[in-house]
């Protein structure tokens, strides 16, 4: 599951896909990663950068934009390494794993631009484990604010090898009948 530390810099580390116009997505990722660490004023990527190496994967990803690193594991194309990753978070393929990260970082623009969660059907809805669906239908349905909740949740305890996380948000929303109905049964978009 090992590969070289600069080689997401390398064209050959991702699938060949093309937009519809032609052009190769890979290209425009790589383009992507260089603007990104280009336009980075860190330290520690200053530093590479100073002495002609390349940025390392593990400081890389600290200063690349979550959609930029969404579509490095999306177009990815070493099997092992996607895999691993999944199984590090306790998913289980590479393909729901990078629905979830796709739809993750759907969450993460609309919460940075301080737009509304409640009562809203997201764009990339994201799937849920089935560990986590239930007889009823609205707490799994992937097109609710809900299940950005149960895969977070599931993320963020599976990272921290603790159930905190999920314990206080869970808290949180139950205490508030109003949102609970918002978040699994959205009505607006």
């Amino acid at each position: 599951m090992n590969m070289p530390a600069d080689a997401y810099l390398d064209n050959a580390s991702y699938i060949d896909h093309k937009y519809p116009d032609g052009r190769e997505i890979r290209d425009s990722l790589i383009t992507d990663i260089g603007t990104e660490l280009d336009r980075s004023k860190e330290r520690f990527v200053t530093h590479h950068r100073r002495s002609g190496d390349p940025v390392p994967i593990w400081a890389a990803v600290e200063v690349l934009s979550f959609g930029t690193v969404s579509k490095m594991y999306g177009l990815l194309d070493d099997r092992a390494v996607r895999t691993g990753v999944s199984k590090s978070f306790g998913l289980p393929n590479p393909q729901f794993t990078a629905s979830v990260i796709r739809s993750l970082v759907v969450l993460r623009n609309i919460c940075a631009h301080h737009a509304r969660l409640w009562n809203r059907v997201p764009d990339v809805p994201t799937p849920v484990l089935n560990r986590y669906k239930t007889s009823d239908p609205q707490m799994y349905q992937t097109a609710t604010p809900w299940s950005w909740f149960v895969m977070l949740a599931h993320l963020v305890d599976t990272i921290r090898r603790d159930d905190l996380y999920s314990t206080e948000l869970w808290g949180h929303i139950n205490a508030q009948p109003t949102l609970l109905s918002g978040y699994k049964n959205p009505r607006h978009s």
